[in-house]
């Protein structure tokens, strides 16, 4: 069943595109998003593969500026999922 995704939900799957990751990661995040919405799970996941071994070579790719912006995008989701949740009390 295909999930009603939330603006923040689309923003992050713009954002999994911009990411310098491999194409099966992106399209199996994505595909996760689209079918069941997005979750803390998979929020782990994501921020484990961005924060991941940082590697002592010069010519590896700096991704702390994709963890501060990620790290802002869930932070934003989990504020509108929450009161999503709370209006319907």
């Amino acid at each position: 069943m295909t999930a009603h995704n939330l603006p923040e939900e689309k923003q992050i799957l713009k954002f999994i595109d911009t990411v310098p990751f491999s194409e099966k990661d992106k399209k199996a995040w994505s595909e996760q998003i689209r079918a069941t919405g997005f979750s803390v799970e998979l929020a782990d996941t994501i921020h484990k593969k961005i924060a991941g071994p940082k590697n002592k070579k010069p010519d590896a790719v700096d991704l702390s500026h994709f963890t501060i912006e990620f790290n802002g995008l869930v932070n934003r989701w989990r504020l509108a999922s929450q009161s999503r949740n709370f209006a319907k009390r």
